[in-house]
Order: structure tokens, then sequence, then C-alpha cells
């Protein structure tokens, strides 16, 4: 992975507060992750442990020993990266925990106050290269006998910055509980704070530190090596390093998007689920379900049951579609976005049908239509396509049916069809009828949207024109040691118009799509030069498409919070580039 295309994020205990704020935190992973980007995640402590700890520790003695005190400490950090990792998988990436004995993170001086040395930057890019996701303990070092040092309160700014230094990386972002640095402290009396776009390592330095901390800005500043700081999702932030301090425009605080639900089974009522979690986003207005009994029994709140989506629209900024099939959906979601409402859907059977009238209401109402969690769940195959396309994407193939492909491995492992059927349905993989996921017509849909966004809007396919090879009734072979099955979509832009096709392949252990597991999706893009990027992720359940619905959601949010304004974004969103295709 290169250089260019890795973020160093830290996630400091102001942030990482509870359970909800590890899933809120993963939301930011994802947003990265979700653009091609490997991430690197330095986290403290949870808030307070790390005084919590230090009590035990005084507790325990009068005055502790330094090295047994780091080591009692450093469990804080190691435990928080260990929960965040468990709540990216569970959102559909992967992830792993690298210790700070495994990134190399050598220090020396002081036990509990100490100085970064180097970092084993190859450990670290071997890890990104297996998962796309490394979380590392921060404010941990390892010293010249191999025992624990802490290297100062505060000190994860500093790993992160270390880290970030040592492999190169693009970005370096500490994510705080503030959006950026003021100019003051915003608590204190007088006049009111205002806040930097952007500031000098010496400037940074008369700050109290308590943002940041002061051997963290001397890290960077020694190395030349510019940073940011800002809040949990948000787009501008505070560049540090720059030339010269300025503040920032003046930014009125946004409120929460009006969230309108439409539909509470498996994708929908995880969405609420994490919506729940961000009142200071969005706030959920309404959700429309058949059966409102069923609805209150899992916990949802009657207030907000609706029976008519249509009398839902004109209350919502904007409406999560995930009443599934073709009508009345693609009807709602085409009068909703001609109405000015943005809409997210995850709906890729409506959306492969429809797109094209989708889209001219969406300009014609001057609304954002979202669609990222159509293809892929958690794998960002979308985005991968839009960003991708300027390289000159001349074939494509992925493994898009999380449901099939877990059949096919359960076959593989010995199982009957109708065993692995009733398996997938018992971890809701699998709907009553799977026809449409084994016949590769869901399939289809997909490969029709990969289609538009890979050649910008310029070529549409209809699902019903792309050739599908049914499901054998018997369990196909596999020759152990040899190819692994997979349902495999492909297209081939080598030619004009595009072919498409569905169908089992035998894959050669070697290839990029053989080794996607269970409910897996991955894709393989190859590129006019011959090179071949491949994206994953989990692709069927309700939380990895929770979450991709999650992330269209904030970017509207970001870009109805600070409209025109997309400093961190490279990339038109996918819906965006069919749109100006």
């Amino acid at each position: 992975m290169r250089s260019d295309e890795l973020i160093v994020l830290k996630i400091g205990g102001s942030v990482l507060r509870d359970r909800d704020s590890l899933t809120r935190a993963t939301h930011e992973v994802y947003r990265w992750r979700r653009r091609g980007v490997g991430v690197v995640v330095v986290v403290s402590a949870l808030e307070g442990e790390t005084d919590r700890l230090m009590s035990e520790a005084r507790a325990a003695h009068a005055e502790p020993e330094a090295g047994a005190c780091a080591a009692l400490l450093a469990t804080g950090e190691l435990r928080s990266a260990a929960l965040l990792a468990l709540a990216i998988g569970r959102a559909g990436l992967r992830a792993e925990v690298l210790t700070p004995h495994q990134v190399g993170m050598r220090v020396t001086g002081s036990g509990l106050d100490a100085e970064p040395v180097r970092v084993d930057a190859l450990a670290l890019r071997t890890a990104l290269d297996a998962v796309g996701v490394v979380v590392v303990p921060g404010f941990v070092g390892i010293g010249e006998r191999g025992d624990l040092r802490t290297l100062g309160r505060g000190g994860s700014d500093l790993s992160a910055i270390v880290i970030a230094h040592a492999l190169g990386a693009a970005r370096c972002r500490l994510v705080k509980d503030v959006p950026g640095l003021f100019d003051r402290d915003p608590n204190s009396p007088g006049p009111r704070a205002r806040l930097l776009s952007r500031i000098t390592f010496d400037d940074a330095l008369r700050l109290d530190g308590g943002i940041i901390q002061h051997k963290a800005v001397r890290f960077a500043r020694q190395r030349a090596m510019g940073f940011e700081v800002a809040g949990l999702h948000t787009g501008p932030s505070t560049r540090i390093g720059a030339p010269a301090t300025r503040l920032a425009g003046e930014q009125a605080e946004a409120p929460p998007l009006r969230v309108g639900l439409l539909g509470l089974g498996t994708v929908g009522s995880g969405v609420l689920a994490l919506l729940g979690a961000m009142p200071d986003r969005f706030r959920v207005v309404g959700a429309v379900c058949r059966d409102h009994r069923a609805a209150e029994a899992r916990g949802v709140d009657p207030r907000i049951l609706r029976r008519d989506a249509e009398g839902l629209v004109p209350e919502c900024d904007v409406i999560v579609e995930a009443l599934g099939g073709l009508e009345p959906a693609a009807t709602i979601v085409r009068r909703a976005l001609g109405r000015g409402v943005h809409t997210v859907s995850a709906n890729k059977r409506m959306l492969a049908a429809h797109l094209p009238a989708l889209r001219a209401s969406a300009t014609a109402g001057g609304a954002m239509l979202r669609f990222g969690a159509a293809v892929g769940g958690a794998a960002p195959v979308l985005e991968a396509a839009e960003a991708l396309a300027d390289g000159g994407i001349i074939g494509f193939q992925g493994v898009l049916n999380g449901t099939t492909n877990f059949v096919l491995d359960s076959l593989r492992a010995g199982s009957t069809l109708e065993g692995a059927l009733a398996l997938a349905r018992a971890r809701g993989l699998a709907e009553a009828d799977p026809s449409r996921d084994l016949s590769g017509a869901d399939a289809a849909d997909k490969l029709a949207l990969v289609l538009g966004v890979c050649t910008r809007g310029a070529e549409f396919i209809d699902p019903r024109d792309i050739e599908c090879e049914p499901f054998p009734l018997a369990a196909p072979a596999h020759r152990p040691g040899r190819a692994v099955v997979r349902q495999i979509a492909e297209l081939d832009l080598t030619v004009s118009p595009a072919r498409a096709r569905v169908g089992l392949r035998e894959l050669h252990a070697a290839h990029p799509l053989a080794d996607v597991l269970a409910e897996e999706n991955a894709a393989a893009f190859t590129l006019r030069d011959g090179t071949v990027r491949v994206v994953r992720g989990t692709g069927a359940g309700r939380w990895p498409t929770a979450e991709a619905v999650v992330a269209d959601l904030l970017d509207i949010w970001r870009d109805s919070a600070a409209p025109g304004e997309r400093p961190e974004r490279a990339h038109r969103h996918p819906a965006e580039a069919v749109a100006a295709g």
C-alpha cells in the first residue's frame, strides 16, 4: 500500500467514552476505508481509564515503581484497541490489533515519560496490506530491555505522529472532542473563542497543551511534518505546521438532519440503532413498517412508527429507503428526490432498474442520492470504482453476493445445499426465498450499478440483459488443492458495449478472490496499466449494510453542514459520478 493511500487516525479518550462511542469511532474508520485508504488507528484508553489505573497503582503502593506502573497503565490502551477492533469487525471490515512489541515502538528515557526512537514500518505495512485497518495502542512503547514505558500524558498524540512519520503517510489526523484548535480556551470567560483553520508549530506550542501534547508538536516540528486536529466525522480541521496562523470562517452549528426510515427490517432496524447514538447529527422523525406491534416489542419508540411513507417524506431532510423491491420504493424515492429530500438506498434491484430516472429527479430537485450500500455491504466496491475510473478500468471481477458465497463455502465443507441454506437463514444471511441470490439475479443488479460507476455514467445495462449462469441443483465440484468455486460477476470493458455476466467459476488458490470467505464480498479491478486493485468487506448481514448506509448519511450531513466544502473528498461519491456522467 502506497504512502499516499494511508491515513493515521488518533482517537483519544475524550472520544472513546463508552460502547456507543466505539460505534461512532468505527464510522470514522469506515469513512476513510471506503475511499480505498489504508487506516492505522492509534487509540488511547477509554475516558477516565488511565486515571483509574493510576489510582489503583497508588492504592497498591504510595510511590509505585515506574516500570510496574507503566505496565498497568498500558492495559487501558490495549483494552480500548481490542474493543475498537471488535466493533470494526462487526461493521464488516477486517481489522488487526498490533501491540507495541509488534509495531516495534522503541523508546528511551523515563518509564512514565519516554521518548520515541523508531517504529517497525514494515510490520505495519504488512498488516495493512493484509487487512486494510490496523489498530495500535498509543501512549506505550518498548524500552531497551523490552520493558513497557509510557510517553507521558497525552502520549497517544505522539504515538500517532511517530507512526505517520515512519510510514510517510499522506495524512495524520488527531480526532478530538472539538472540531479543531481555537485561538483561546472556549470554556474560559471572556471573548468568544474562534476556530483556527491553520496554525504554525510555534503558535501551537504557545497553547496550553490540553488539546495536543507538546512533545508531539515538537517531534513534528523537528521533522517539518504537518498534521491535523479535527472532530469526529467532521470535514474541516485545523492544520498544524502551516506557514502562518489563520482563523477559520464563521461556521454556524448545523442542526441534526431529520431522517425518515422507510422499512424496519434487518437493515432499517440496524440503521435506527446506529443513528440513536448520534443525536447531534441525526433525528429520526418517523419509521415506516407494517407491523407496529412487532416493532414495539423490539424496543422501537412507538411515537416514531408510521404507516404512510408518502406522508412521512415532507417532514424529512433525508430518507433511508429500506423497503426493498421495485414498487412502491421507486415511486417514493423519485418523488422524494424531486421535492429536494436527500435519499439513501441499499435497494440494488430498484436502483439498477430506475437509476436514470432517479438521477433526473435528483438533479431537478437539487437533492443528493447515495447508494454506496447497494453493492458489497461493507466492501467499498462503488467507491473504489469511482476512485479508479480515471486510471482506466478494463476489467472487473467481483464476489458480490454474500449469501451465495456463504452457501458455496458450506458446500465445500461438506454440507448439503438444503443444510447450507438453512444455516444461512439462521444467521440472517438468506431470505426465505434465496432464488435471486443463487440464480445470479442479485449480483446482476449490482453489476449494472458497478458498470455505471466504472464508466462515469457513459454506459448502463439493464440487469435483465446480463447473462446469468443458474446455480446447479447438485453441489458444484471442488477440486482439493487446485481451485475453489465462487459466483463471479464480471465485466469486460475492453469492448463497447461492455460485456457483463454472472456465473460460477473455478478460481486458482492464488486468485485474489479465491480466499473470500463466507458472507464476505470482494472486487478486483484490472486497470489499463495491468495492475489489479482489490477491495473487500462483509457483504451481508445487518451491521455491515447498516454501516454503509450510515456512511452515506454522514456524507450527506457533512455536505449539508458545510455546503461547497469537501476538503477531504479526493473523489466524488459514486452517485454524483453517475449523475455527472
